[in-house]
């Protein structure tokens, strides 16, 4: 449903022409009525009149900390994702600097889902769980992290470098100069993704 609502907002804000500052306001109250659903969803799950044992006033503290941070991230991510920088590109630029955006926009995003330290997340996780349960060191996961940093620095700045170095002869390659424009956009993205 809110995403038919947000679908139907944007079409109605384009439509009409009434610009970029609408569609923002349109994503604000979105967000506003999607929080407010998700909360009356998970609060129809506690049992009525139960009365919960309170919570230690650190777990308290950790549970707010965590809970803002998460609010928050998840109310601007709209500002964080292609989607934004595509509707500045547009309202600013024009539609070709979007199709060029856009490819050296999927080329990183498809270098940084290929790249050791993702593809390895799903392992590692369970890997310092297991770490950590098994004597409660923090130290010794510390030093995992550690490792897995520096792993992932091992593979991440060849794989930059060597695109800083044939990104321009790869489009020519493949794409016989066509999106020429967008490579300097591709190894600017490609830098800031994979740092």
């Amino acid at each position: 449903a809110v995403s038919s609502l947000k679908l139907f907002l944007f079409f109605y804000i384009l439509h009409k022409g009434m610009g970029i500052e609408w569609l923002l306001i349109a994503i604000a109250i979105i967000s506003i009525l999607q929080s407010a659903t998700y909360f009356s969803k998970i609060y129809g799950y506690f049992p009525k009149g139960a009365a919960p044992q309170a919570p230690h006033r650190q777990e308290l503290k950790r549970f707010c900390v965590f809970s803002i941070k998460e609010y928050f991230y998840v109310a601007t991510a709209f500002f964080w994702d292609m989607s934004f920088d595509i509707y500045m590109i547009t309202y600013l630029l024009d539609a070709v600097s979007v199709g060029f955006f856009n490819f050296a926009y999927a080329i990183s995003f498809f270098l940084l889902n290929w790249s050791p330290g993702v593809v390895l997340q799903s392992v590692m996780s369970p890997l310092f769980v297991r770490q950590y349960a098994r004597n409660k060191d923090m130290v010794s996961v510390g030093k995992l992290f550690q490792f897995f940093n520096k792993c992932k620095a091992f593979f991440i700045f060849p794989a930059i470098m060597c695109i800083w170095l044939l990104a321009g002869r790869f489009e020519f390659i493949f794409y016989h100069n066509k999106f020429i424009a967008a490579v300097f956009v591709l190894k600017i993205l490609a830098l800031s993704v994979m740092i």
